[in-house]
């Protein structure tokens, strides 16, 4: 799965966290390192994925998030 898709699938269905499979076994990341990821590779802003992040929390999600929108950049 790519760091996009991941993102986007996180985004859509509000996950905790999202399972990627490799050669090695399962790899589970926090929503948060899924939207990191995002912003690293250029797909969406730290603001932007900040707000996703809190819009979610302040619709029930359970996730921790940074304390801003600069703890997403890595």
């Amino acid at each position: 799965m790519t760091t996009a898709r991941a993102a986007g699938l996180a985004a859509r269905v509000g996950v905790e966290g999202v399972a990627v499979v490799d050669d090695e076994g399962i790899t589970t990341l926090e929503t948060q390192d899924v939207m990191a990821h995002g912003c690293s590779a250029g797909d969406i802003t730290h603001t932007d994925a900040y707000k996703l992040l809190r819009q979610m929390r302040d619709a029930g999600r359970h996730l921790s998030i940074p304390r801003d929108s600069t703890g997403l950049l890595r």
